[in-house]
């Protein structure tokens, strides 16, 4: 290895004998003269580094001033500008362009704009181009070379000027005058005027960008602002914009609003779902355990997993910390998001290896969802043990993918056992689905006050069905509801959870006056909701995990209307099917969900026996060990092994 491979710069041969010392090592030459573990060596070491620079400089000079001597000989190393070729090496006027460069600057000294003079051109297809842009005309009108000058190095803190190195297209008197009217032009545009939305507008026409206006009223002494498109001659109004944007910020904070209002507690209650019941189990077990939750880094999860924290702080939170990561999800249909969404699931696993690497948890605990598949997957790679929960009667496409990475699988259904492989069947547990806390001391003269129903003793008044279609409502269940409202009222008194969006206040209002204390609307129920269900005789329902679980753990008789169709995988009405299966619920199913069908059901719901009989068969399919404290007590056991 010679010397001069490593370095010819005295500097970064001192760095490099520094680094050497400080570790403590040397380079042991071939040559016994010149190597780093004596003093001479160093001494002829660096006498030879400062020969090999000064080699290296001289080089450079002869470069340049050879360099400078060609470009002065008409030898310019560039490309050719338009109106110029190079023949000979040697840059000289092509006849065939120099005279559009002549015309450039004669239209351009005549006041017209770059701009103009593109526009012009692409019009006469000048050159047989129509790609001509002002940008363009503008590095033409800047280029000392027209003149017979050239400047090298441009774009370094040194550049070089030569003069009269090439024959010129137009006269230094020309160029210079240009130069001048390049100034006065830019003059002419500055704003003396304020444009708020100047750069942010687009013609709803074309689609350019709008330009800035004004006009001012002399006796008035106002001014009065506009943008208009240059191509469509459109004039908009600032004004008019001013009060649409005022607009449109009412409406946002109207939603924002609505959203705090209602959405929030209903993505609150997803969050404070099952697996706080979970937690809390784990942390009675151990103390010692520190639980971290794993969400999305968008949408809403974080604010409301850390809000959640905060209103527990004093009843000591069982989530430590937060940590979000980018996921993507797979549809199950063609989409260009599931491209695109491949990248956010690899992300999602860079950043979860790495976050599981520096937090080392002794187990990962799963409920699903799309979010769920990086950090499993990272965990499992990590050696980390993964427990994962499937609340439906079918694995969802997560958990699916989530169980080649599980060592446990925790399952509600006995039949989503069976249906899994021999492999998989011998790391199945049945635990049932675990239900939110509040479930457990649920009151059910709290729910008659909160609904303001007063003196209902049972046999002796009207039954109490709740309906229930979701946060959002159901429009499926609502039109059935309205389409049998008076044959229901007669029955029962109906609790109607609307929804907040598929509902309708008018017709609230005068089913309200009509029928009284007979029904009573709600566009959503979230406080006291497990109160509510305690003192409802019979439900209607959609068929979702949570939502029939925490049903049948009050022992309430179901009239379920899954919901079905292209929209969704089916995981309601195998829920649905299930629990009827029990004769623990009625299931109405796609055309099969008719008035007719629905008088039935609750026809067969109105008789006492009927109803205990239900009560029983639910009781026995939700009997036994509280399925949140079964899969506590097991994570905790494979843990302490």
């Amino acid at each position: 290895l010679k010397l001069d491979r490593l370095t010819r710069s005295v500097m970064d041969w001192e760095k490099i004998l520094r680094f050497l010392e400080d570790n403590e090592a040397y380079l042991d030459c071939a040559n016994d003269d010149i190597n780093t573990t004596n003093a001479n060596g160093k001494m002829i070491s660096r006498i030879l580094t400062s020969v090999s620079q000064q080699e290296i400089e001289r080089t450079s000079e002869r470069t340049k001033v050879g360099l400078a001597g060609a470009i002065k000989s008409g030898h310019i190393p560039a490309r050719a500008p338009l109106g110029y070729k190079h023949e000979n090496k040697l840059l000289v006027p092509d006849p065939l362009t120099k005279d559009i460069v002549i015309r450039i600057y004669n239209l351009y000294f005549q006041g017209y704009s770059y701009y103009n003079i593109a526009t012009l051109f692409n019009k006469e297809q000048v050159l047989g181009k129509t790609n001509w842009k002002d940008t363009g005309i503008l590095r033409i009108i800047s280029n000392e070379v027209y003149k017979g000058d050239y400047v090298h190095g441009k774009r370094t803190n040194h550049p070089t000027y030569y003069k009269d190195v090439v024959e010129p297209i137009v006269s230094k008197e020309m160029w210079d005058n240009c130069q001048v009217q390049k100034k006065k032009n830019q003059k002419n545009y500055m704003r003396t005027q304020t444009y708020i939305f100047l750069q942010k507008l687009r013609c709803p026409k074309c689609g350019r960008i709008l330009a800035g206006g004004a006009s001012h009223k002399i006796k008035s002494d106002k001014w009065y602002f506009y943008y208009r498109c240059e191509k469509c001659k459109n004039n908009i109004q600032e004004n008019k914009i001013e009060e649409k944007i005022k607009n449109l910020l009412s409406d946002i904070m109207e939603y924002d609003n609505v959203v705090n209002e209602f959405f929030l507690p209903v993505l609150k209650a997803k969050i404070d779902n099952p697996k706080e019941q979970l937690e809390k189990e784990l942390k009675s077990l151990n103390n010692n355990f520190d639980i971290y939750w794993i969400g999305c880094s968008k949408g809403m999860d974080k604010s409301i997993v850390e809000k959640s924290m905060e209103v527990k702080e004093s009843k000591e939170s069982t989530i430590k910390k937060f940590y979000g990561i980018p996921s993507g999800k797979l549809r199950r249909y063609f989409s260009i998001k599931n491209f695109f969404d491949l990248f956010n699931i690899f992300f999602g696993f860079v950043k979860s290896f790495f976050l599981l690497l520096r937090l080392k948890p002794v187990a990962l605990f799963s409920k699903g969802g799309f979010v769920s598949v990086p950090p499993c997957l990272a965990a499992k790679i990590l050696g980390i043990p993964v427990y994962i929960h499937e609340c439906d009667f079918t694995l969802g496409l997560a958990n699916r993918i989530n169980v080649k990475s599980a060592k446990t699988i925790f399952v509600s259904y006995e039949e989503t056992k069976n249906k899994l492989s021999e492999v998989n069947q011998s790391k199945t547990i049945v635990t049932g689905n675990p239900v939110r806390p509040i479930f457990n001391s649920a009151n059910k003269e709290n729910g008659l006050s909160t609904l303001g129903i007063k003196n209902q003793v049972e046999g002796e008044n009207k039954l109490i069905l709740l309906v229930l279609g979701g946060s959002l409502g159901a429009k499926q269940i609502n039109n059935l509801i309205y389409e049998n409202i008076e044959w229901l009222c007669e029955r029962f008194i109906v609790i109607h959870q609307t929804g907040l969006v598929n509902n309708s206040d008018d017709n609230e209002k005068s089913l309200t006056e009509k029928y009284k204390d007979s029904y009573k609307p709600f566009p959503f129920i979230h406080k006291d909701i497990q109160d509510v269900i305690s003192c409802a005789d019979v439900v209607v329902s959609r068929a979702g995990a949570n939502s029939i679980w925490e049903t049948a753990v009050l022992n309430k008789p179901m009239v379920l209307i899954p919901l079905c169709g292209s929209g969704t995988r089916g995981d309601q009405v195998d829920n649905a099917n299930y629990f009827a299966s029990k004769d623990c619920a009625k299931v109405l199913v796609g055309e099969n969900a008719n008035s007719e069908t629905l008088k039935e059901s609750l026809t067969y719901m109105i008789e006492n026996e009927n109803r205990n009989k239900m009560k029983n068969a639910i009781k026995k399919l939700v009997e036994g060990e509280v399925p949140a404290k079964k899969i506590a007590k097991i994570i905790n056991e494979n843990i302490e092994k």
